[in-house]
């Protein structure tokens, strides 16, 4: 449980501002957490933007893309410059890279994995348990997606 029993909220940790929404549907359409978050990445300084919720905006896999999470933010993170969004939802790993925002299902870590295709949109997929490590400094975020037998399957630098 959260503090004050919130549904969204950020905080920094060295260089990132990292960004946690409520995707559900009961929430997804809160005029109060569309506000907030306008008003939390208007304010940020930090070097890099982390943005984390549950369902994706851009999926290959069985559950796909939610409509209405592209329809609410997505232009909010290309205006406010989001590097990453990190989803689930869908049991598989798939990145996608729309309008310089890189958009990351992480969905591998232990529960049966879904099968995964690919769109217009996908720069990596595959159906594979895997981790997500990411390294930062002060100029560099590194990611790389790493499969249950150590191998990284995917990888990219933000400058």
């Amino acid at each position: 449980m959260l503090p004050n029993n919130e549904h969204w909220y950020s905080f920094n940790n060295g260089p990132v501002h990292f960004v946690g929404l409520d995707s559900n549907l009961k929430n997804a359409f809160r005029l109060s957490q569309l506000i907030w978050l306008i008003k939390d990445l208007k304010s940020n300084t930090q070097k890099f933007t982390i943005v984390f919720f549950h369902h994706p905006i851009y999926s290959s896999g069985n559950h796909g893309s939610t409509w209405y999470i592209r329809l609410l933010w997505k232009n909010i993170f290309e205006k406010f410059g989001v590097d990453m969004v990190f989803n689930g939802h869908d049991h598989c790993y798939e990145r996608a890279k729309v309008n310089n925002v890189n958009y990351v299902v992480t969905g591998g870590g232990g529960a049966p994995l879904y099968n995964v295709g690919s769109n217009w949109w996908t720069i990596y997929s595959e159906k594979t348990y895997h981790y997500c490590f990411v390294s930062v400094n002060q100029t560099q975020l590194l990611f790389k997606a790493i499969n249950s037998e150590e191998f990284v399957i995917d990888d990219f630098i933000i400058n």
